[in-house]
């Protein structure tokens, strides 16, 4: 008796376990050795090669790889560290820029042993890594706030960056950072079949016009994107706030999360969600740890080991 025929498994769905699975023809499947796929066999299929398959196996190590699956938390803005080379125009306040462009103690607030954790050690008015690489994709480069920074969070002039320094930023700075980031996405893929980043982010209560931002200052603000947050993430954030008693908003202020660009659009595998928390939650008037901080900290450490 021939079984019915099922839509077949696509290579991504496929955790490429010790057991031998490859990629048949784009778009057509996968071929497993996996012993728990024997009884899909279809008559017609040859009795010595492996088998095409329509479904992950019940015990297929892509379900149990016996090890922990890790959250990636990309931290890209929490540094003031720029080189000597960085030098202002006269009359800015180049204290006032970190003030306002600095995501305070994110390192700190997002800090989970069973994670894996890249952080950017560059003040993001050097380079910013979550700009677009050429300007011409890069909406906020118009502002002056693109990869490399001329302008100010007043939209006033920052600095002066000739074409060779942006050519050593690029090639130096924010692509060995992108391959970091995506080197972890495509170990995270291999170990567990799927990759989580969680963006981590906090931003001011106060307005900045300059920005490609809407006036909404919520408590949290969770960016998703269309392809790469799956409903139930964000769902599942949202209501962990709320129930904590934070206001919470979806892509408002800020809209989108991180994604490498060989996996953006892409890859289904790979999950994002941008979380922004709003300073006033945890800082103080002269930009401190105010007596909130522990208890946000303690907050977002639960919400983290919910999500593996």
């Amino acid at each position: 008796m021939k079984l019915r025929k099922l839509k077949n498994m696509q290579m991504e769905e496929c955790g490429r376990c010790k057991y031998k699975a490859r990629l048949i023809a784009l778009g057509l499947g996968v071929r497993c050795t996996h012993p728990d796929n024997q009884k899909y066999k279809l008559e017609e299929d040859s009795q010595t090669m492996p088998i095409i398959i329509s479904r992950v196996p019940s015990k297929c190590l892509l379900q149990d790889t016996g090890q922990k699956k890790k959250l990636i938390l990309h931290i890209p803005h929490g540094s003031t560290f720029v080189p000597e080379t960085f030098q202002v125009l006269e009359g800015v306040s180049l204290e006032k820029e970190f003030q306002r462009m600095t995501d305070w103690y994110t390192e700190e607030l997002f800090n989970f042993d069973e994670a894996e954790k890249l952080v950017f050690t560059y003040s993001r008015l050097y380079c910013a890594v979550e700009r677009f690489r050429q300007d011409k994709d890069e909406s906020m480069a118009k502002k002056g706030m693109g990869v490399c920074y001329t302008c100010t969070s007043y939209g006033t002039k920052l600095r002066e960056v000739s074409s060779r320094e942006k050519v050593f930023i690029k090639s130096t700075i924010y692509d060995v950072h992108h391959k970091k980031l995506e080197t972890l996405v495509e170990e995270e893929l291999y170990v567990q079949g799927s990759a989580l980043i969680l963006d981590c982010h906090s931003f001011p209560n106060e307005f900045l016009a300059q920005h490609n931002e809407s006036d909404k200052r919520p408590d949290i603000c969770l960016g998703t994107d269309s392809f790469h947050t799956p409903n139930e993430l964000m769902k599942k954030l949202r209501d962990y706030f709320e129930k904590a008693g934070l206001s919470v908003a979806i892509n408002e202020p800020f809209v989108g999360t991180m994604v490498p660009l060989k996996f953006y659009g892409k890859d289904k595998r790979v999950k994002s969600i941008m979380i922004e928390i709003n300073r006033k939650l945890y800082l103080d008037d002269e930009f401190g740890k105010n007596k909130n901080f522990n208890a946000l900290k303690k907050l977002i450490l639960n919400a983290l080991k919910d999500l593996i």
